[in-house]
């Protein structure tokens, strides 16, 4: 199944009004850094739960997987402190701010998955972000319009 042309929940997060407003560099200021600060707290707990993974698997190169997925995370991460120095967030904010209420339900929900079932079950509850992500860096990456630059990098 394709992501891009599946069901239409699908494709409206992949065509969402919010990525068209980031990728064409038109996205108010305040909705970005709200997103930088969601983002760096969902990166979090996705770190989180891939060191679950980690734990949970019995393959020496599966859980060398999940420690090289972890340090493009941290890679991430930085370009998000960065991101954010530049645009006026504090760090505290990052550590500390409010998570919304969608991140905390999904995320939470992932690392209860992890936490009572076994490494695939994990994977599974991790796969609708992993092809979302994929699915939207994809689309923005081969649109002629998105703005290229330092934020464009995060999904392009």
């Amino acid at each position: 199944m394709n992501i891009l042309v599946s069901p239409h929940s699908a494709a409206s997060n992949v065509d969402h009004r919010f990525l068209q407003q980031l990728s064409r560099g038109t996205l108010p200021l305040p909705a970005f850094r709200h997103y930088l600060v969601q983002d760096y707290h969902f990166l979090t707990h996705f770190s989180r739960s891939t060191a679950l993974g980690a734990f949970k698997s019995t393959s020496l190169p599966t859980i060398s997987a999940a420690a090289k997925i972890l340090m493009h995370i941290q890679t991430e991460v930085n370009l998000h402190r960065t991101l954010c120095a530049e645009y006026g967030v504090p760090p505290e904010e990052l550590d500390h701010g409010t998570e919304d209420l969608a991140c905390v339900a999904y995320t939470r929900w992932v690392t209860d998955v992890g936490t009572r079932e076994d490494w695939f079950a994990l994977q599974v509850a991790m796969m609708p972000c992993l092809l979302g992500y994929g699915a939207i860096a994809r689309r923005l990456y081969d649109d002629p319009d998105t703005v290229r630059g330092r934020i464009s990098v995060m999904f392009c």
